[in-house]
């Protein structure tokens, strides 16, 4: 199973709550499915793990663009942990 991706769901005044899609990337249905087959390329295992999900691209701050993000691109280690 590959996370495809995770949203915010509500929280309480002790937990937070998020949903999270799964993809079986060789289940036969969405190696036919031409919008959702992208996931079963080997390039895309572990995609969480690399910060790829919206979560964690927002995390590394990839969401903004402009002044005061030069640091961020390629990455934050490639700046010497400088980008946030």
């Amino acid at each position: 199973m590959e996370v495809l991706n995770s949203y915010w769901i509500g929280e309480d005044g002790k937990h937070h709550y998020f949903e999270i899609i799964l993809v079986d990337p060789v289940h036969p249905s969405v190696i036919k499915d031409p919008k959702i087959n992208w996931i079963t390329d080997v390039s895309h295992k572990r995609r969480v793990l690399r910060g790829k999900t919206s979560a964690g691209r927002k995390g590394r701050g990839l969401h903004k663009k402009g002044k005061g993000t030069e640091k961020i691109r390629p990455s934050i280690r490639a700046h010497g942990n400088k980008g946030k």
